[in-house]
């Protein structure tokens, strides 16, 4: 049985959040973006337990909804150590320039310890230092954050950005199966196949 996801688009920048379930009743939720309580009501509609908030990086776009969803579901949370000091920090995060900082007060676990066999974290810098891919490889879904998108990448000129940096994780990126779905942290799906024939335009 195939790996199947929901979409949920929030927040004044359109982020994508994703459901991930497992088929027993669970799921995992991938960058809450900023409204809590549309993402919520989407959980409880699908009738599953959160088993874990994973962030594919530390800005406040991506991150808006944690603790309001933490303190709901008590699920653990998981990040590159690398961008832990960006989400405690409403100017590293940017959400002060929005005059609605966010400044994540829950315990975070390091996502590259994340034990599911199924799931390759993959770190991907460049958009921020601690940029990860979360790669669940028997359904060959890429759910790529800020890092790789529908014909173009992340943005290096923030906090912890990087051109050279992005540049490599982009290439490992394009190592994978080109039938791969990437499910990018804004605007719509693409595959492997097809950045690979955008690149080379």
């Amino acid at each position: 049985m195939s790996m199947k996801f929901d979409v949920i688009v929030n927040g004044p920048l359109e982020v994508n959040t994703y459901l991930v379930f497992n088929g027993v009743g669970e799921c995992y939720l991938i960058d809450p973006g900023y409204d809590g309580d549309k993402i919520y009501k989407i959980v409880k509609k699908h009738d599953v337990k959160v088993k874990a908030i994973l962030l594919t990086h530390g800005h406040f776009d991506h991150i808006g909804a944690t603790n309001y969803l933490v303190n709901l579901f008590k699920c653990p949370v998981y990040l590159h150590p690398l961008d832990f000091k960006m989400v405690k920090s409403p100017s590293l995060n940017y959400s002060i320039a929005f005059n609605q900082p966010i400044s994540l007060d829950v315990e975070l676990s390091d996502i590259t310890k994340l034990n599911n066999p199924e799931i390759e974290i993959i770190h991907t810098p460049g958009h921020s230092k601690g940029s990860i891919s979360i790669y669940f490889k028997k359904d060959k879904l890429l759910f790529s954050g800020d890092t790789l998108f529908n014909k173009g990448v992340g943005r290096t000129d923030l906090y912890g950005g990087n051109e050279v940096e992005l540049n490599k994780s982009i290439n490992k990126l394009l190592l994978l199966d080109e039938d791969v779905m990437v499910l990018p942290g804004h605007g719509e799906a693409t595959t492997i196949l097809e950045e690979k024939l955008n690149r080379s335009i």
